[in-house]
């Protein structure tokens, strides 16, 4: 696992965003614009293959994955993504990058199964924790 400091760029309200800009502007050195590409179809940093994600993020839209729990999803999950490094980027613009492994490692931690609003079709999906203190000291110790 890889850290490193970026700066915040904040051009949107949306704090996922603004991450995601930020580490593309660090690695490329351009701010674009967010994309909706599907987790199976594309990166959020296509130049380097990363996901990027940040506190509370859903993996995937619910009912997008297979199986009935957080382990045979993320077997489905690993088997179909598209990208092959996955960043979590802190409230304080500190970047883990991870490989597939690392990630799932960190999924399986503070990861949980939640559903969907009934609005959006009240399907499974998996969902990250709040950012804590507990999942800073789990990323400091494996940096």
């Amino acid at each position: 696992m890889k850290t490193y400091t970026i700066t915040a760029i904040r051009t949107q309200e949306n704090e996922g965003i603004n991450k995601e800009q930020s580490l593309n502007f660090f690695h490329n050195g351009k701010v674009d614009r967010h994309d909706n590409l599907k987790w199976n179809e594309g990166s959020d940093l296509p130049e380097q293959h990363m996901s990027v994600k940040s506190a509370r993020f859903s993996l995937c839209a619910g009912g997008q994955l297979k199986g009935a729990t957080i382990s045979e999803m993320l077997n489905d999950y690993f088997a179909r993504v598209a990208s092959t490094t996955f960043a979590y980027v802190t409230c304080d613009y500190i970047v883990y990058e991870m490989n597939a492994q690392e990630f799932r490692a960190f999924l399986e931690r503070f990861g949980s199964l939640e559903r969907e609003s009934s609005r959006n079709g009240g399907k499974v999906k998996i969902k990250a924790k709040s950012e804590s203190k507990a999942m800073l000291e789990w990323f400091k110790e494996r940096a």
